[in-house]
Protein backbone atom coordinates (compact mmCIF):
# COMPACT_ATOMS: atom_id res chain seq x y z
CA UNK A 1 0.00 0.00 0.00
CA UNK A 2 1.23 3.54 -1.01
CA UNK A 3 1.54 6.37 1.28
CA UNK A 4 -0.68 8.36 -0.36
CA UNK A 5 -3.35 5.52 -0.19
CA UNK A 6 -2.46 5.03 3.39
CA UNK A 7 -3.21 8.24 4.59
CA UNK A 8 -6.45 8.25 2.29
CA UNK A 9 -7.73 5.49 3.83
CA UNK A 10 -7.22 6.63 7.09
CA UNK A 11 -9.17 9.55 6.90
CA UNK A 12 -11.91 8.34 4.83
CA UNK A 13 -12.07 5.42 7.98
CA UNK A 14 -12.23 8.64 10.23
CA UNK A 15 -14.86 10.39 7.97
CA UNK A 16 -17.70 7.05 8.04
CA UNK A 17 -17.31 6.60 11.41
CA UNK A 18 -18.05 10.22 12.40
CA UNK A 19 -21.10 10.46 10.55
CA UNK A 20 -23.46 9.47 13.39
CA UNK A 21 -21.16 10.05 16.19
CA UNK A 22 -21.81 9.09 19.59
CA UNK A 23 -19.41 10.34 22.65
CA UNK A 24 -20.14 7.47 24.51
CA UNK A 25 -18.17 5.20 21.60
CA UNK A 26 -14.94 6.49 21.45
CA UNK A 27 -13.02 3.35 21.29
CA UNK A 28 -12.91 3.51 17.28
CA UNK A 29 -10.81 6.56 17.18
CA UNK A 30 -7.45 4.85 19.29
CA UNK A 31 -4.63 4.94 16.93
CA UNK A 32 -4.56 0.90 17.45
CA UNK A 33 -8.06 0.77 16.31
CA UNK A 34 -7.45 3.10 13.18
CA UNK A 35 -4.19 0.83 12.02
CA UNK A 36 -6.43 -2.55 12.50
CA UNK A 37 -9.22 -1.57 10.35
CA UNK A 38 -6.73 0.20 7.60
CA UNK A 39 -4.37 -2.62 8.07
CA UNK A 40 -1.27 -0.54 8.88
CA UNK A 41 1.24 -0.61 11.35
CA UNK A 42 0.62 1.40 14.53
CA UNK A 43 3.65 3.77 14.13
CA UNK A 44 2.33 4.27 10.50
CA UNK A 45 -1.15 5.28 11.37
CA UNK A 46 -0.15 7.25 14.67
CA UNK A 47 2.49 9.48 11.98
CA UNK A 48 -0.47 10.07 9.22
CA UNK A 49 -2.80 10.66 11.93
CA UNK A 50 -0.79 13.68 13.70
CA UNK A 51 -0.28 15.22 9.70
CA UNK A 52 -3.72 15.13 9.48
CA UNK A 53 -4.35 16.92 13.20
CA UNK A 54 -1.67 19.39 11.78
CA UNK A 55 -3.00 20.46 8.69
CA UNK A 56 -6.31 20.68 10.48
CA UNK A 57 -8.46 18.00 9.37
CA UNK A 58 -8.55 16.00 12.13
CA UNK A 59 -8.89 16.49 15.96
CA UNK A 60 -7.18 14.91 18.63
CA UNK A 61 -8.83 14.66 22.18
CA UNK A 62 -7.66 12.96 25.43
CA UNK A 63 -3.99 12.09 26.98
CA UNK A 64 -4.37 8.03 27.43
CA UNK A 65 -5.65 7.01 25.34
CA UNK A 66 -5.82 8.93 22.40
CA UNK A 67 -8.82 9.16 20.24
CA UNK A 68 -8.69 11.18 16.84
CA UNK A 69 -11.98 12.69 15.27
CA UNK A 70 -13.25 14.04 12.05
CA UNK A 71 -13.17 17.91 12.38
CA UNK A 72 -15.34 18.64 9.67
CA UNK A 73 -17.92 15.81 10.95
CA UNK A 74 -17.44 16.78 14.51
CA UNK A 75 -18.00 20.37 13.90
CA UNK A 76 -21.51 19.55 12.07
CA UNK A 77 -22.31 17.24 15.60
CA UNK A 78 -21.45 20.23 17.28
CA UNK A 79 -22.69 22.90 15.10
CA UNK A 80 -20.13 25.54 16.18
CA UNK A 81 -16.23 25.51 14.80
CA UNK A 82 -13.65 23.59 16.17
CA UNK A 83 -10.94 26.44 16.66
CA UNK A 84 -7.64 23.93 18.68
CA UNK A 85 -6.73 20.85 17.22
CA UNK A 86 -6.26 19.30 20.32
CA UNK A 87 -8.54 18.68 23.57
CA UNK A 88 -7.86 17.29 26.90
CA UNK A 89 -10.66 15.48 26.99
CA UNK A 90 -13.85 14.50 25.28
CA UNK A 91 -16.02 16.60 27.74
CA UNK A 92 -14.05 19.34 26.97
CA UNK A 93 -14.52 19.25 23.51
CA UNK A 94 -18.71 18.85 23.98
CA UNK A 95 -18.60 21.63 25.97
CA UNK A 96 -17.96 23.99 22.67
CA UNK A 97 -21.84 23.41 22.42
CA UNK A 98 -22.43 24.52 25.32
CA UNK A 99 -26.54 24.39 25.96
CA UNK A 100 -27.52 22.49 22.77
CA UNK A 101 -26.10 19.29 24.37
CA UNK A 102 -29.77 18.53 25.80
CA UNK A 103 -30.12 15.10 28.09
CA UNK A 104 -32.97 13.18 28.06
CA UNK A 105 -36.43 14.81 27.37
CA UNK A 106 -34.60 18.06 26.55
CA UNK A 107 -33.78 16.13 23.17
CA UNK A 108 -37.14 16.24 22.40
CA UNK A 109 -38.37 18.77 20.31
CA UNK A 110 -40.87 21.24 21.68
CA UNK A 111 -40.29 19.63 25.16
CA UNK A 112 -40.52 23.62 25.92
CA UNK A 113 -43.97 24.04 23.74
CA UNK A 114 -46.49 21.45 23.10
CA UNK A 115 -44.58 18.71 25.18
CA UNK A 116 -44.27 20.50 28.31
CA UNK A 117 -47.39 18.75 30.07
CA UNK A 118 -46.35 15.88 28.29
CA UNK A 119 -42.83 15.06 29.85
CA UNK A 120 -43.94 16.60 33.23
CA UNK A 121 -46.57 13.61 33.39
CA UNK A 122 -43.79 11.31 32.07
CA UNK A 123 -41.21 12.03 34.94
CA UNK A 124 -43.93 12.06 37.38
CA UNK A 125 -44.86 8.63 36.21
CA UNK A 126 -41.18 7.42 36.35
CA UNK A 127 -40.38 8.76 39.63
CA UNK A 128 -43.65 7.59 41.54
CA UNK A 129 -42.75 5.09 44.60
CA UNK A 130 -41.65 2.74 44.66
CA UNK A 131 -41.39 1.87 41.16
CA UNK A 132 -42.78 4.04 38.67
CA UNK A 133 -46.61 4.47 37.40
CA UNK A 134 -47.33 2.49 34.25
CA UNK A 135 -48.24 4.92 31.12
CA UNK A 136 -50.53 5.04 28.11
CA UNK A 137 -49.21 7.24 25.24
CA UNK A 138 -51.64 8.24 22.67
CA UNK A 139 -51.12 9.52 18.98
CA UNK A 140 -51.14 9.39 15.73
CA UNK A 141 -48.76 7.22 13.55
CA UNK A 142 -45.87 8.63 13.52
CA UNK A 143 -45.80 11.17 16.12
CA UNK A 144 -43.12 10.41 17.72
CA UNK A 145 -43.97 8.00 20.36
CA UNK A 146 -41.44 5.70 20.59
CA UNK A 147 -38.98 8.04 20.25
CA UNK A 148 -40.33 9.30 23.59
CA UNK A 149 -39.93 6.37 25.56
CA UNK A 150 -36.60 5.85 24.60
CA UNK A 151 -36.17 9.56 26.21
CA UNK A 152 -37.97 8.26 29.38
CA UNK A 153 -35.34 5.69 29.25
CA UNK A 154 -32.19 7.93 29.42
CA UNK A 155 -34.11 9.87 31.76
CA UNK A 156 -34.45 7.11 34.34
CA UNK A 157 -30.71 6.23 33.63
CA UNK A 158 -29.64 10.30 34.22
CA UNK A 159 -31.65 10.57 37.64
CA UNK A 160 -30.74 7.32 39.01
CA UNK A 161 -34.11 5.13 38.55
CA UNK A 162 -33.07 2.62 36.38
CA UNK A 163 -29.45 1.10 36.48
CA UNK A 164 -26.95 2.08 34.20
CA UNK A 165 -27.73 -0.69 31.78
CA UNK A 166 -31.33 -0.58 32.23
CA UNK A 167 -32.79 -1.61 28.32
CA UNK A 168 -36.24 -0.73 26.43
CA UNK A 169 -38.25 -4.30 25.36
CA UNK A 170 -40.32 -3.31 22.73
CA UNK A 171 -43.31 -5.78 21.82
CA UNK A 172 -45.93 -4.40 18.95
CA UNK A 173 -49.56 -6.03 19.74
CA UNK A 174 -50.55 -6.40 16.40
CA UNK A 175 -48.69 -9.33 15.77
CA UNK A 176 -51.00 -10.86 18.19
CA UNK A 177 -53.85 -10.35 16.60
CA UNK A 178 -54.52 -13.45 15.41
CA UNK A 179 -54.22 -15.36 18.18
CA UNK A 180 -53.94 -12.63 21.31
CA UNK A 181 -53.51 -15.43 24.26
CA UNK A 182 -49.92 -16.25 22.83
CA UNK A 183 -48.79 -13.15 24.55
CA UNK A 184 -49.56 -14.56 27.92
CA UNK A 185 -46.92 -17.26 27.21
CA UNK A 186 -44.56 -14.24 25.71
CA UNK A 187 -45.14 -12.04 28.50
CA UNK A 188 -44.41 -15.49 31.32
CA UNK A 189 -41.52 -17.20 28.75
CA UNK A 190 -42.76 -20.45 27.84
CA UNK A 191 -40.43 -23.88 26.59
CA UNK A 192 -37.46 -23.01 28.60
CA UNK A 193 -36.98 -19.83 27.13
CA UNK A 194 -36.95 -16.30 29.11
CA UNK A 195 -40.56 -14.15 28.96
CA UNK A 196 -40.80 -10.22 28.58
CA UNK A 197 -41.39 -9.86 32.08
CA UNK A 198 -37.42 -11.09 32.28
CA UNK A 199 -36.20 -9.76 29.36
CA UNK A 200 -37.32 -6.43 30.68
CA UNK A 201 -35.92 -6.66 33.73
CA UNK A 202 -34.86 -3.49 35.39
CA UNK A 203 -35.84 -1.26 32.33
CA UNK A 204 -39.05 -0.44 30.26
CA UNK A 205 -41.57 -2.69 28.11
CA UNK A 206 -42.88 -0.94 25.46
CA UNK A 207 -46.39 -2.41 24.14
CA UNK A 208 -47.13 -0.78 20.79
CA UNK A 209 -50.43 -0.71 19.63
CA UNK A 210 -51.73 -2.03 22.67
CA UNK A 211 -55.65 -1.49 21.00
CA UNK A 212 -55.40 -4.08 18.41
CA UNK A 213 -55.62 -6.95 21.84
CA UNK A 214 -58.78 -8.18 22.72
CA UNK A 215 -60.07 -6.48 26.29
CA UNK A 216 -59.13 -9.57 28.30
CA UNK A 217 -55.13 -9.80 26.98
CA UNK A 218 -55.63 -5.81 27.59
CA UNK A 219 -56.81 -6.18 31.48
CA UNK A 220 -53.70 -8.93 31.99
CA UNK A 221 -51.41 -6.52 30.86
CA UNK A 222 -52.56 -3.69 33.03
CA UNK A 223 -52.85 -6.11 36.14
CA UNK A 224 -49.51 -6.98 35.44
CA UNK A 225 -48.37 -2.91 35.12
CA UNK A 226 -49.86 -2.07 37.86
CA UNK A 227 -48.64 -5.03 40.50
CA UNK A 228 -45.44 -3.93 39.08
CA UNK A 229 -45.65 -0.42 40.26
CA UNK A 230 -46.44 -1.92 43.64
CA UNK A 231 -43.33 -4.56 43.55
CA UNK A 232 -41.52 -5.27 46.69
CA UNK A 233 -38.21 -5.32 47.28
CA UNK A 234 -36.67 -8.57 45.41
CA UNK A 235 -39.60 -9.65 43.50
CA UNK A 236 -39.32 -10.30 39.39
CA UNK A 237 -41.45 -7.24 38.73
CA UNK A 238 -39.10 -4.65 40.93
CA UNK A 239 -38.11 -1.85 38.71
CA UNK A 240 -39.43 -2.60 35.87
CA UNK A 241 -41.95 0.34 34.58
CA UNK A 242 -44.92 -0.50 31.92
CA UNK A 243 -45.48 1.83 28.38
CA UNK A 244 -48.51 1.34 26.60
CA UNK A 245 -49.01 3.07 23.30
CA UNK A 246 -52.21 3.64 20.64
CA UNK A 247 -52.78 4.94 17.65
CA UNK A 248 -56.24 5.69 18.08
CA UNK A 249 -58.25 8.42 16.96
CA UNK A 250 -58.78 10.55 20.94
CA UNK A 251 -62.31 10.96 20.10
CA UNK A 252 -63.10 7.33 19.06
CA UNK A 253 -65.26 4.79 21.73
CA UNK A 254 -62.23 2.63 22.48
CA UNK A 255 -60.03 5.33 22.69
CA UNK A 256 -62.23 6.43 26.04
CA UNK A 257 -61.99 2.88 26.76
CA UNK A 258 -58.05 2.95 27.52
CA UNK A 259 -57.64 5.96 28.89
CA UNK A 260 -60.52 5.09 31.91
CA UNK A 261 -58.06 1.92 32.66
CA UNK A 262 -54.43 3.38 33.39
CA UNK A 263 -53.49 6.11 36.22
CA UNK A 264 -51.28 8.10 33.44
CA UNK A 265 -52.13 8.81 30.01
CA UNK A 266 -50.28 11.45 27.56
CA UNK A 267 -51.32 12.97 24.23
CA UNK A 268 -48.63 13.74 21.48
CA UNK A 269 -49.89 15.85 19.15
CA UNK A 270 -50.13 15.51 15.27
CA UNK A 271 -46.90 17.46 13.29
CA UNK A 272 -49.83 20.03 12.11
CA UNK A 273 -50.41 20.13 15.80
CA UNK A 274 -47.49 21.84 16.66
CA UNK A 275 -46.22 24.94 16.80
CA UNK A 276 -44.38 26.55 13.59
CA UNK A 277 -41.34 26.87 15.68
CA UNK A 278 -41.48 23.05 16.62
CA UNK A 279 -42.03 22.36 13.03
CA UNK A 280 -39.28 24.34 12.07
CA UNK A 281 -36.27 22.74 14.44
CA UNK A 282 -38.08 19.28 13.46
CA UNK A 283 -37.12 19.57 9.95
CA UNK A 284 -33.65 21.25 10.41
CA UNK A 285 -32.76 18.03 12.82
CA UNK A 286 -33.85 15.82 9.98
CA UNK A 287 -31.28 18.02 7.20
CA UNK A 288 -28.31 17.94 9.37
CA UNK A 289 -28.80 14.16 10.26
CA UNK A 290 -29.50 13.24 6.91
CA UNK A 291 -25.91 15.23 6.13
CA UNK A 292 -24.08 13.53 8.84
CA UNK A 293 -25.15 10.22 7.59
CA UNK A 294 -24.03 11.06 3.91
CA UNK A 295 -21.28 12.92 4.94
CA UNK A 296 -22.32 15.88 2.90
CA UNK A 297 -23.03 19.77 3.98
CA UNK A 298 -27.27 19.98 3.11
CA UNK A 299 -27.99 23.55 2.30
CA UNK A 300 -32.25 24.00 0.92
CA UNK A 301 -33.46 26.96 -0.20
CA UNK A 302 -36.12 29.28 1.21
CA UNK A 303 -39.02 27.87 -1.16
CA UNK A 304 -38.07 23.76 -0.71
CA UNK A 305 -37.72 24.53 3.28
CA UNK A 306 -40.91 26.28 3.51
CA UNK A 307 -42.41 23.16 1.72
CA UNK A 308 -41.10 20.55 3.78
CA UNK A 309 -42.42 22.73 7.33
CA UNK A 310 -46.04 23.47 6.26
CA UNK A 311 -46.52 20.48 3.93
CA UNK A 312 -49.01 18.11 5.45
CA UNK A 313 -48.32 14.59 6.33
CA UNK A 314 -50.49 11.75 7.02
CA UNK A 315 -48.03 9.58 8.56
CA UNK A 316 -47.02 12.66 10.97
CA UNK A 317 -43.20 13.22 11.76
CA UNK A 318 -42.15 9.82 10.32
CA UNK A 319 -43.23 10.80 6.94
CA UNK A 320 -41.60 13.84 7.13
CA UNK A 321 -38.12 12.12 7.71
CA UNK A 322 -38.61 10.00 4.38
CA UNK A 323 -39.54 12.73 2.25
CA UNK A 324 -36.36 14.72 3.69
CA UNK A 325 -34.51 11.53 3.02
CA UNK A 326 -35.94 11.01 -0.80
CA UNK A 327 -35.29 15.30 -1.29
CA UNK A 328 -31.28 14.87 -0.34
CA UNK A 329 -31.34 11.93 -2.06
CA UNK A 330 -32.77 13.81 -5.59
CA UNK A 331 -30.53 16.26 -4.86
CA UNK A 332 -27.33 14.17 -4.41
CA UNK A 333 -28.18 12.95 -7.72
CA UNK A 334 -27.57 16.60 -9.30
CA UNK A 335 -25.06 17.71 -7.34
CA UNK A 336 -21.82 18.52 -8.81
CA UNK A 337 -20.19 19.63 -5.63
CA UNK A 338 -18.64 17.08 -3.50
CA UNK A 339 -19.18 17.56 -0.14
CA UNK A 340 -22.16 19.63 -0.64
CA UNK A 341 -25.85 19.27 -1.90
CA UNK A 342 -28.33 21.44 -2.48
CA UNK A 343 -32.25 21.08 -2.37
CA UNK A 344 -34.73 23.23 -3.97
CA UNK A 345 -38.30 22.81 -4.45
CA UNK A 346 -37.98 20.13 -7.10
CA UNK A 347 -36.22 17.82 -5.28
CA UNK A 348 -39.24 17.48 -3.04
CA UNK A 349 -41.64 14.05 -2.87
CA UNK A 350 -44.80 14.85 -5.13
CA UNK A 351 -46.74 14.01 -1.90
CA UNK A 352 -44.84 17.34 -0.21
CA UNK A 353 -45.33 19.12 -3.34
CA UNK A 354 -49.16 18.68 -3.64
CA UNK A 355 -50.35 20.31 -0.74
CA UNK A 356 -47.39 22.90 -0.20
CA UNK A 357 -48.03 26.66 -0.09
CA UNK A 358 -45.62 27.91 -2.96
CA UNK A 359 -46.00 31.81 -1.86
CA UNK A 360 -42.19 30.92 -1.11
CA UNK A 361 -40.06 30.74 -4.41
CA UNK A 362 -36.34 29.65 -5.47
CA UNK A 363 -36.05 32.31 -7.59
CA UNK A 364 -33.62 34.63 -5.17
CA UNK A 365 -31.28 32.10 -4.99
CA UNK A 366 -31.62 32.24 -1.05
CA UNK A 367 -29.91 29.52 0.35
CA UNK A 368 -29.75 28.06 4.52
CA UNK A 369 -26.47 26.41 5.78
CA UNK A 370 -28.31 23.49 7.82
CA UNK A 371 -25.22 22.71 8.89
CA UNK A 372 -24.30 26.07 10.71
CA UNK A 373 -28.19 26.88 11.31
CA UNK A 374 -28.58 25.85 14.92
CA UNK A 375 -32.03 24.11 16.23
CA UNK A 376 -31.89 26.64 19.01
CA UNK A 377 -31.56 29.48 16.59
CA UNK A 378 -35.44 29.24 16.47
CA UNK A 379 -35.31 30.66 20.20
CA UNK A 380 -33.29 33.14 20.02
CA UNK A 381 -34.25 37.06 19.54
CA UNK A 382 -32.16 39.46 17.66
CA UNK A 383 -29.90 40.48 20.36
CA UNK A 384 -28.79 36.76 21.26
CA UNK A 385 -27.53 37.47 17.83
CA UNK A 386 -25.55 40.58 17.86
CA UNK A 387 -24.76 40.56 21.32
CA UNK A 388 -21.59 38.27 20.48
CA UNK A 389 -20.35 41.26 17.65
CA UNK A 390 -20.79 43.69 19.92
CA UNK A 391 -18.43 41.37 22.29
CA UNK A 392 -16.12 41.29 19.89
CA UNK A 393 -15.95 44.73 19.50
CA UNK A 394 -15.13 45.66 22.27
CA UNK A 395 -12.31 42.94 22.38
CA UNK A 396 -11.28 44.34 19.21
CA UNK A 397 -10.64 47.98 20.50
CA UNK A 398 -8.62 46.72 23.21
CA UNK A 399 -6.57 45.18 21.10
CA UNK A 400 -6.22 48.30 19.08
CA UNK A 401 -5.24 50.57 21.44
CA UNK A 402 -2.14 48.09 22.20
CA UNK A 403 -1.19 47.70 18.75
CA UNK A 404 -2.58 50.51 16.86
CA UNK A 405 -3.19 48.50 13.73
CA UNK A 406 -6.79 49.99 12.52
CA UNK A 407 -6.89 48.52 9.33
CA UNK A 408 -5.80 45.37 10.44
CA UNK A 409 -8.52 45.09 13.45
CA UNK A 410 -11.47 46.32 10.86
CA UNK A 411 -10.15 43.26 8.59
CA UNK A 412 -10.15 40.85 11.39
CA UNK A 413 -13.73 42.38 13.47
CA UNK A 414 -15.56 42.03 9.36
CA UNK A 415 -14.12 38.37 8.88
CA UNK A 416 -15.38 37.78 12.82
CA UNK A 417 -18.45 38.83 12.01
CA UNK A 418 -19.55 37.12 8.79
CA UNK A 419 -20.44 33.63 10.29
CA UNK A 420 -22.40 35.40 12.67
CA UNK A 421 -24.31 37.57 10.36
CA UNK A 422 -24.58 34.60 8.04
CA UNK A 423 -26.27 32.32 10.82
CA UNK A 424 -28.46 35.34 11.72
CA UNK A 425 -29.95 35.55 8.41
CA UNK A 426 -30.56 31.85 8.01
CA UNK A 427 -32.47 32.71 11.39
CA UNK A 428 -34.68 35.05 9.39
CA UNK A 429 -35.42 32.78 6.56
CA UNK A 430 -36.37 29.77 8.71
CA UNK A 431 -36.32 30.92 12.43
CA UNK A 432 -39.26 32.05 14.65
CA UNK A 433 -39.18 35.61 14.07
CA UNK A 434 -41.79 37.83 12.95
CA UNK A 435 -44.26 36.62 10.96
CA UNK A 436 -47.80 38.51 9.20
CA UNK A 437 -49.26 40.24 6.74
CA UNK A 438 -47.88 43.76 7.42
CA UNK A 439 -44.16 41.99 7.18
CA UNK A 440 -45.02 40.36 3.90
CA UNK A 441 -46.26 43.51 2.42
CA UNK A 442 -43.08 45.59 3.63
CA UNK A 443 -41.25 42.85 1.59
CA UNK A 444 -42.75 43.15 -1.54
CA UNK A 445 -42.45 47.42 -1.31
CA UNK A 446 -38.85 46.73 -0.46
CA UNK A 447 -37.95 44.27 -3.24
CA UNK A 448 -39.70 46.45 -5.79
CA UNK A 449 -37.39 49.44 -4.20
CA UNK A 450 -34.05 47.24 -4.30
CA UNK A 451 -34.62 46.61 -7.87
CA UNK A 452 -34.75 50.37 -8.42
CA UNK A 453 -31.73 50.69 -6.79
CA UNK A 454 -30.19 48.15 -9.26
CA UNK A 455 -31.21 49.46 -12.11
CA UNK A 456 -29.71 53.20 -10.92
CA UNK A 457 -26.32 51.46 -9.84
CA UNK A 458 -25.89 48.00 -12.01
CA UNK A 459 -25.90 45.72 -9.30
CA UNK A 460 -27.67 42.63 -8.55
CA UNK A 461 -28.98 42.73 -5.02
CA UNK A 462 -31.09 39.49 -4.69
CA UNK A 463 -34.98 39.49 -2.80
CA UNK A 464 -32.55 38.40 0.41
CA UNK A 465 -31.39 41.80 0.41
CA UNK A 466 -35.10 43.11 0.58
CA UNK A 467 -36.23 40.85 3.03
CA UNK A 468 -33.10 41.59 5.77
CA UNK A 469 -34.49 45.17 5.63
CA UNK A 470 -37.58 44.55 5.72
CA UNK A 471 -37.26 42.63 8.72
CA UNK A 472 -35.18 44.61 10.60
CA UNK A 473 -37.94 47.93 10.27
CA UNK A 474 -40.86 45.67 11.59
CA UNK A 475 -38.65 44.56 14.41
CA UNK A 476 -37.65 48.45 14.89
CA UNK A 477 -41.31 49.54 15.50
CA UNK A 478 -42.24 46.12 17.64
CA UNK A 479 -39.46 46.05 19.48
CA UNK A 480 -39.21 43.42 22.29
CA UNK A 481 -38.56 44.96 25.53
CA UNK A 482 -35.78 43.26 26.53
CA UNK A 483 -34.20 44.33 23.05
CA UNK A 484 -34.62 48.08 23.68
CA UNK A 485 -33.29 48.17 27.22
CA UNK A 486 -30.06 46.52 25.31
CA UNK A 487 -29.91 48.88 22.21
CA UNK A 488 -30.05 51.87 25.05
CA UNK A 489 -27.27 50.45 27.19
CA UNK A 490 -24.97 49.56 24.18
CA UNK A 491 -25.85 52.46 21.50
CA UNK A 492 -22.13 54.13 22.05
CA UNK A 493 -20.57 50.65 21.26
CA UNK A 494 -22.95 50.17 17.92
CA UNK A 495 -22.40 53.34 16.89
CA UNK A 496 -18.48 53.08 17.43
CA UNK A 497 -18.54 49.07 15.95
CA UNK A 498 -20.21 50.91 12.81
CA UNK A 499 -18.30 54.35 12.51
CA UNK A 500 -15.30 51.55 12.58
CA UNK A 501 -16.45 49.06 9.90
CA UNK A 502 -17.80 51.47 7.62
CA UNK A 503 -14.41 53.82 7.19
CA UNK A 504 -12.61 50.48 5.85
CA UNK A 505 -14.92 50.82 3.07
CA UNK A 506 -16.87 53.86 2.01
CA UNK A 507 -18.27 52.58 -1.14
CA UNK A 508 -20.05 49.88 0.56
CA UNK A 509 -21.09 51.95 3.35
CA UNK A 510 -22.41 54.26 0.98
CA UNK A 511 -24.64 51.26 -0.52
CA UNK A 512 -26.13 50.80 2.93
CA UNK A 513 -26.97 54.11 3.06
CA UNK A 514 -28.94 54.15 0.11
CA UNK A 515 -30.88 50.93 1.31
CA UNK A 516 -31.09 52.27 4.50
CA UNK A 517 -32.79 55.59 2.60
CA UNK A 518 -35.10 53.25 1.29
CA UNK A 519 -36.61 51.82 4.23
CA UNK A 520 -37.52 55.51 5.38
CA UNK A 521 -38.79 56.27 1.63
CA UNK A 522 -40.90 53.57 1.29
CA UNK A 523 -42.06 52.60 4.83
CA UNK A 524 -41.24 55.60 7.10
CA UNK A 525 -39.08 53.88 9.37
CA UNK A 526 -35.44 55.56 9.96
CA UNK A 527 -33.11 52.52 10.91
CA UNK A 528 -31.43 52.81 13.93
CA UNK A 529 -27.67 52.12 14.99
CA UNK A 530 -28.35 48.58 14.89
CA UNK A 531 -30.40 48.56 12.12
CA UNK A 532 -27.55 50.51 10.01
CA UNK A 533 -25.03 48.29 11.40
CA UNK A 534 -26.48 45.21 9.68
CA UNK A 535 -27.46 46.47 6.60
CA UNK A 536 -23.82 47.71 5.97
CA UNK A 537 -22.34 44.27 7.33
CA UNK A 538 -25.09 42.30 4.68
CA UNK A 539 -24.31 44.40 1.67
CA UNK A 540 -19.95 44.63 2.50
CA UNK A 541 -19.75 40.61 2.40
CA UNK A 542 -22.08 39.97 -0.43
CA UNK A 543 -19.08 40.96 -2.35
CA UNK A 544 -17.02 38.60 -0.65
CA UNK A 545 -19.26 35.35 -1.10
CA UNK A 546 -19.64 34.96 2.63
CA UNK A 547 -23.44 35.52 2.78
CA UNK A 548 -25.76 33.99 -0.11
Amino acid sequence: MTVPETRRDIYSYLDFQTREFDPARLERFTTQDIASAVTVSRNLASQYLNDLVREGLVVKVGTRPLYYLHRHNIERYLQTRIEQPSYQGIDELLALRGPSVARNFERAVGHDLSLTSTIERMRVAMGYPPCGLPVLIMGASGTGKTYLVKLMLEYGKDVGLLGPDATMTAVDCARYMLSPERIVDDYLGSNGEPGLIEKGKGGLLLFKNIDALPVPQQEYLFSEALFAARAEQGSPERGLRFVFSSSLPPDSPRAGELRHRLPVVVRIPSLKGRTPEERTQITLRFLKDEGRRMGVDVFVSKGAFSCLVNATYEDNISELRRSITNACAEAYLFSKDEGRIVVRTYCLPASVLAGADLREVDADGSLVDTTRCSELYSRKDLQSFVDPMVERYEAFVAQEGLDGKKGDVRRALRQELASDLEALENHFVCGNVARGEKLEAFGGLLESGVEGVNKELGLALSPATARLIAQLSYMQIMPEDGLRRWKVQKRCALAGMLALLCGDDPAMAKLADRLVELSFRVLGIELDCLGRLLVFLHVSLLESGAVR
